[in-house]
């Protein structure tokens, strides 16, 4: 899932290869469902300064895109992917979040997770959304 831009806006490159660019946790608050979140692909390369990369797929480049001025440079990667497994068979909202860190730099992204019944094997997700998150 691309979902995140990296923007080096200061005067400095930005170095994105792991273990510069971590994920540090991923929690929620169910007690049946488990959230993770994790580096699908890991960035190979340094973000020259005053540029933008990262990947966004759909709805996410359409948002975001109008808003990043700076020049793109490798925007593949790094993608960020999440799973959301044992999902209980229930009406219910789960809430989640994970902690990226860049360098001494870290960032908290939120999720919500709007389960609806359905079948035997676990409820289904009806809509998930980032509602927030605190920058780096």
């Amino acid at each position: 899932m691309g979902l995140i831009i990296n923007k080096s806006t200061s005067g400095q490159s930005m170095d994105l290869s792991v273990p510069n660019l971590t994920v540090v946790s991923s929690t929620d608050d169910s007690a049946a469902a488990t959230f993770t979140f994790m580096i699908l692909n890991p960035a190979t390369y340094t973000l020259p300064a005053q540029q933008a990369g990262g990947l966004l797929i759909g709805a996410n480049a359409t948002l975001i895109n109008p808003l990043v001025g700076e020049t793109r440079f490798n925007t593949q990667r790094p993608t960020f992917d999440f799973n959301l497994s044992n999902i209980p068979i229930a009406n219910t909202t789960i809430n989640a979040s994970a902690v990226v860190r860049h360098g001494n730099q870290v960032a908290t992204l939120n999720f919500v997770f709007t389960i609806q019944a359905s079948g035997t094997s676990g409820g289904t997700p009806a809509a998930a959304s980032r509602v927030s998150s605190v920058p780096m």
